[in-house]
């Protein structure tokens, strides 16, 4: 049986002139015409559907399946196809984050067979918005982001599990949804720590400073400015696991960059395929005690 599973995306408008494919078979288009009439769809809460007929654009995965819930040949860990299928979805909401911070954003995924001419929903998965950090509330993904986003993309959808570059990506996408400051503080210091953490945890403050610094530093000054950054940040993400830390002014700046940080280290490691084979495998720490020597 054919099937399609739909994310509508929130917060996202741009012209389309044809589909985009992005990694995985998922596209991104124009949300399906037939999608604000559904019986279900026309079952949820006035808020709910109002949120979706506002959409202009999804993500849409088309499949083979038996039914709802059938198991995805293609995962270790025997997700249902469904699932699989929302996963993309997350990595594609994810990408364009990464391509331009913003609200672009869903709440609701739609599972939906083909039984004649038309699909009809069969399930209606709720869930929370993605929460960017003020400073990016008015950016607006453009035309060329989502060309970034669809390279981020098809990256992320190789990535092996059980590395530190899936641990970052998870990371990243759960602090992205948590409206704890403290949580949300760590979760991101936690992507940074599963990149640039040395493995013997010695002087780790200074190492994973100097590392980030000429990682993604252009020039030696750079990499001094951000080394003092990102020092200041590790300082605060210590009193923060610690429970020593307090709501002041700069708490804002700090978790902005932190979140400018991982976004940045994400995105050249997605968008270089070497480097990306360096960070899943055993010669991330090689590397990375190394730029000191290559700057």
């Amino acid at each position: 049986m054919h099937w399609y599973t739909i994310t509508p995306i929130h917060n996202l408008s741009v012209s389309l002139e044809s589909p985009i494919s992005f990694g995985a078979g998922l596209v991104l288009t124009r949300l399906p015409a037939w999608i604000s009439q559904d019986p279900m769809v026309e079952r949820l809460s006035v808020i709910d559907q109002e949120s979706i007929r506002e959409v202009e654009i999804a993500f849409v995965s088309e499949y083979e399946a038996a039914s709802l819930g059938d198991p995805d040949p293609s995962s270790p860990e025997r997700k249902s196809i469904q699932e699989a299928k929302y996963e993309l979805s997350v990595l594609g909401n994810l990408a364009l984050w990464l391509s331009r911070p913003s609200r672009a954003c869903f709440q609701v995924v739609l599972h939906a067979p083909q039984h004649g001419t038309t699909p009809a929903v069969q399930q209606v998965e709720r869930h929370s918005p993605l929460l960017c950090h003020p400073n990016d509330v008015g950016n607006r993904v453009s035309a060329s982001d989502l060309i970034i986003a669809q390279g981020l993309h098809s990256s992320m959808v190789q990535i092996a599990r059980q590395n530190a570059v899936w641990t970052a990506i998870r990371s990243a996408w759960f602090a992205l949804h948590m409206n704890a400051e403290e949580v949300r503080y760590f979760l991101w210091w936690a992507a940074l720590e599963a990149l640039f953490g040395p493995e013997d945890a010695r002087e780790i403050t200074y190492r994973l400073s100097q590392r980030v610094g000429f990682f993604l530093g252009q020039d030696p000054s750079d990499a001094r400015e951000l080394f003092t950054v990102v020092k200041a940040g590790y300082t605060f993400r210590s009193k923060v696991v610690h429970g020593r830390w307090a709501a002041n002014s700069q708490n804002l700046t700090l978790m902005g960059n932190a979140e400018m940080i991982t976004r940045r280290s994400l995105h050249r490691i997605l968008s270089e395929r070497e480097l990306l084979e360096v960070f899943q495998g055993r010669d991330r720490e090689g590397y990375l005690d190394d730029l000191v020597f290559r700057a």
